[in-house]
């Protein structure tokens, strides 16, 4: 069976994903605006709320760089200014969001070790074992 992410949550299992509606705010922006898109995911936002939004940051030129270094070609989305503007749109929803949402800016600019060793910092408070 196919189960979500509160099944688990309610039998004890912890959720980590890689997307979640604060995401949709981003890149949902370009086409309605903010507070209609932060409107249309207000059910999810208040049925199943993270515990804590980790925005992992990087300039635009990294995005490019990292694109370029692991793949063949771009997509259709994948270019300086689509990018520009998602890393902007972040930017208002996180400050949209900041009363309401538990959300940590990273610098993604750092090595993966650092951005993972600050990550469990944030987590380990939050997840009993």
């Amino acid at each position: 069976p196919n189960y979500g992410m509160l099944h688990y949550l309610t039998n004890g299992h912890h959720v980590v994903c890689d997307r979640y509606y604060i995401s949709s705010y981003a890149y949902h922006v370009p086409h309605v605006s903010l507070p209609w898109v932060i409107e249309a995911n207000s059910i999810a936002a208040s049925l199943l709320k993270a515990d804590i939004t980790f925005y992992i940051d990087i300039s635009v030129e990294t995005s490019l760089k990292r694109i370029a270094n692991n793949r063949n070609s771009f997509d259709l989305y994948e270019n300086k200014e689509r990018i520009e503007l998602v890393r902007s749109n972040y930017y208002n929803a996180i400050e949209a969001s900041k009363d309401s949402e538990n959300i940590v800016i990273i610098d993604g600019e750092k090595s993966m070790d650092i951005v993972f060793e600050e990550i469990v910092g944030y987590v380990s408070g939050l997840i009993s074992t």
